[in-house]
This record gives structure tokens, C-alpha cells and sequence, in this order.
């Protein structure tokens, strides 16, 4: 008989040195249905960030618990975020403007699945290498996509003073591109998923998010908000992260 593997979780969510903290973050683990982590980040420089990555991750949650296990996690994953961008659109009605980024996953019979709106990102650190799971959807990534179909130049991506401009957010009034994992991604012993906003992974390496993390969540998820406090930058953006250990 088989069972269902061991997962523990941890997280955190710190507003650095901003005036508002606009990120979010929430778990929540059934049986028969698994474990749904999902963090959220208001987007600085509009409206109701705080209110919105809030309302995104409660819906998410809320929808997640009050229905059962669809067949396809890919299929669960877009229904959740249907429900996520209906709350925010409902919030902002005719006369507000914002958004929030949202990466969600979804940990089933010993396979992952995600999906992500926005540059919050989602890491696979397996030993001690990181492997970053989504894309982010920013004007940088847009123009490097642009660069490899040969439609723009490397520097242009690179040097692009709107880079970090996002091209994708729940809220946003146009069609919003998602990444989606089409098949679950097994997960071994010993693996970490990490949930990320830019506030950490804008602020340590690859190299030392990886080596911040340990197999135990809970700890995991100390030692890598420490590794941002310790750079002690004096404009750090609020920072938020769940880790879940496999």
C-alpha cells in the first residue's frame, strides 16, 4: 500500500524597509487533495497592492477547500486562478486600478504542479543547486524572447531602463499569459519548492538561496529570511517565501 510522502512547510512574509507591506501568502493541505501554497505581491507603484495580493490568496484557498480534487492538476490550478482574478477584477470594478502577481503550487501524490501570473517566482533547490521553475513576465523576459526569434538585439533586452515592468499581473486589463506546468514534476527526497517575491530573490543570488535552504521547511524558511536581513540593504522591498520540504 502506498502512502502519501511527508511534506513540511514554512514561511514568511517581512515588509523591509517599505512603508506598506503589499504581499501575501497562504497554505493549506487536505487530504485526498494535497498541499496549495500560494504567495502573492501587490504591485508598487499602484493602487490597493495590499488589498489585492490579500484578496487573491484568500480565493485561491477558499475555492481549493471547497471543492473536490479535479482529475487534472493543470485543469485545478487555471480554475483556481480564474477565481483569484475574478476577486481582484470584482474589487477594482469600473473606477481602480492595480494588481497583484500570484504563483501557486500544488504538491499531489509526490508531484508538483504550478502556475504563476506575473515575476514571483517558483525555485525547485534539489541538493544544492537551485532550478527555477517559471518564467517571469516582465518586459526583460518579453524582449529576450524577442532577441532569440531575432525581432531584437541582446543589449536592447539586457539594457532596457523598463525592464522589471510586468506584461502580465492579475487586474491587468488586457489578456493575461500564465505559466503552467503541463505535467506534475516529481519530487525526491530531500527537495525544497520555494515560492518567492522579488524581495528575495531581487536581493540574494541563486547560489544563496540555495545554500540558505536545509531539508527541514520550518528552518528552511528561517535561514533564508535571514540571508535577506543580512544584507541589510536600507531600500529592501517587503520579502516573502513558503518552503516546502519533500
Amino acid at each position: 500500500m502506498s502512502r502519501e510522502p511527508r511534506l513540511a512547510s514554512g514561511g514568511f512574509s517581512h515588509q523591509g524597509a517599505r512603508s506598506s507591506q503589499q504581499d501575501f501568502f497562504g497554505l493549506i493541505e487536505l487530504p485526498q487533495k494535497g498541499l496549495l501554497a500560494v504567495v502573492a505581491d501587490g504591485i508598487g507603484g499602484m493602487d490597493h497592492g495590499a488589498e489585492l495580493s490579500r484578496l487573491a490568496v484568500e480565493a485561491l484557498l477558499e475555492h481549493f477547500s471547497a471543492t473536490p480534487a479535479a482529475g487534472d492538476p493543470a485543469a485545478e490550478l487555471c480554475d483556481l486562478c480564474a477565481q483569484g482574478a475574478w476577486r481582484v477584477r470584482e474589487f477594482l470594478g469600473r473606477d481602480k486600478s492595480g494588481g497583484t502577481t500570484l504563483v501557486a503550487a500544488l504538491i499531489r501524490k509526490g508531484g508538483l504542479s504550478f502556475l504563476s501570473v506575473g515575476d514571483s517566482r517558483l525555485a525547485l533547490v534539489r541538493g544544492h543547486s537551485l532550478l527555477w521553475l517559471n518564467r517571469p513576465h516582465n518586459r526583460a523576459a518579453q524582449l529576450l524572447e524577442l532577441a532569440a526569434q531575432g525581432e531584437a538585439t541582446l543589449a536592447q533586452a539586457l539594457r532596457d531602463p523598463g525592464g522589471r515592468d510586468l506584461t502580465s499581473y492579475l487586474g491587468c486589463p488586457d489578456h493575461i499569459p500564465v505559466d503552467l506546468s503541463p505535467e506534475p514534476v516529481p519530487l525526491v527526497h530531500g527537495d525544497r519548492v520555494l515560492l518567492m517575491t522579488d524581495g528575495v530573490f531581487g536581493t540574494l543570488s541563486p547560489e544563496e538561496i540555495a545554500g540558505a535552504v536545509t531539508p527541514a521547511a520550518p528552518k528552511a524558511a528561517l535561514g533564508l529570511a535571514r540571508a535577506v536581513e543580512q544584507k541589510q540593504r536600507p531600500f529592501q522591498d517587503n520579502y516573502t517565501a513558503v518552503v516546502l520540504s519533500f
